[in-house]
């Protein structure tokens, strides 16, 4: 799996409402291959055991995803307690994601790849990934040539 390369966590507005976690990588790390897997980000604060299978009753593999880590997953199957199990894209094991179950405190959030910009179009404010919600410069001729982002909603 390709990792990204650095994280904005996500911010508070002075009203208190979250933002949208940014993460930055280069444009290559989700092109051929990689890029046709969905991307999930652990989201639960103590972390997400992975498992042998597709059951939160399997034996655990001894690795856990640690809140922020993301991942590509390979296969989805809703399972008959509710959770979409989530095969690894890199053959680790299987997460969950259990949101229909904990809508307010998900383990794990579903994100997309965008293309974004390092560089503000002429006239356009740089704005800070995380801080106002919106990703870096999104839109315009050229962008995504040299880094991608993934957006957590």
């Amino acid at each position: 799996m390709l990792a990204p390369a650095a994280a904005a966590g996500a911010a508070l507005v002075p009203n208190g409402a979250p933002q949208p976690l940014t993460m930055i990588a280069p444009a290559s790390a989700f092109s051929g291959e990689a890029g046709r897997y969905p991307w999930y980000r652990v989201a639960f604060i103590g972390g997400v055991d992975l498992r042998h299978g597709p059951s939160v009753e399997a034996p655990r593999t001894g690795e856990t995803l640690c809140q922020n880590a993301t991942f590509a997953t390979a296969e989805e199957l809703l399972g008959a307690d509710g959770r979409i199990y989530l095969r690894l894209a890199d053959g680790r094991g299987w997460a969950f994601d259990d949101s229909a179950l904990f809508p307010h405190d998900p383990s794990v959030v579903r994100g997309f790849w965008q293309p974004v910009s390092l560089v503000p179009a002429s006239g356009m404010q740089p704005q800070v990934p995380g801080a106002t919600g919106a990703t870096l410069g999104l839109g315009g001729p050229g962008v995504g040539a040299a880094m991608a982002g993934m957006t957590m909603a």
